[in-house]
This record gives C-alpha cells, structure tokens and sequence, in this order.
C-alpha cells in the first residue's frame, strides 16, 4: 500500500490532484479532534501526528 494511498479526489481531470486519501482522513480526524474543546492545546504537533496515526489505521482497515 502506498503510504498516500493515492488521490482523495481522483475524479479530477487537472495535473494537480490536490491532496492524498491519507491527508483527507487525517484532515477530518482532526476536524474532529478540534471540535471538541478538551483538545485545544498550545502545541498542534502532538495533535497532527495523532490525526495522521488515525488515518494510518483508516487506510490499513480499509485494505482488509
């Protein structure tokens, strides 16, 4: 498996297909996260990598 698991939107027909299935899914992760506001902290990075470890295992369940 590609670690971007390719386009989210393959769709479109332009050169530049925007971000991966990977960035969308940790994009919503999170979206997610923020809404809640026992998640709002000083520093992001902590948070961002969560988001990205949410749409790992997103991405890997998917495969099965």
């Amino acid at each position: 498996m590609s670690k971007d698991c390719g386009p989210a939107f393959p769709g479109q027909t332009n050169f530049n297909q925007g971000m991966s299935l990977r960035d969308y899914f940790a994009a919503k992760a999170l979206q997610g996260a923020l809404a809640d506001s026992s998640m709002q902290q000083e520093d992001y990075s902590e948070l961002a990598g969560w988001a990205y470890k949410v749409a790992d295992a997103m991405l890997a369940e998917r495969d099965k």
